[in-house]
């Protein structure tokens, strides 16, 4: 389990005011690891991933997600 932390003064000053937060994570090894046992050719454009319409499944099993 992770646990982030993030007190209300930090976001009142970095937005003005107090609003409610959302954190977001990634999953870049366990995509490419699920693509690659797949069968799925990983590839970046311009330092991001694409994922194709063909990955899109085992991106979202990858991610236990969607």
């Amino acid at each position: 389990m992770i646990v982030v932390k993030v007190g209300g003064a930090v976001i009142e000053d970095a937005l003005g005011e107090v609003r409610n937060a959302v954190v977001v994570h990634g999953g870049g090894p366990q995509i490419s690891a699920a693509m690659d046992a797949a069968g799925l050719e990983v590839s970046f454009v311009r330092g991001r991933r694409f994922t194709s319409a063909a990955a899109i499944e085992v991106v979202r099993d990858a991610l236990d997600c969607c």
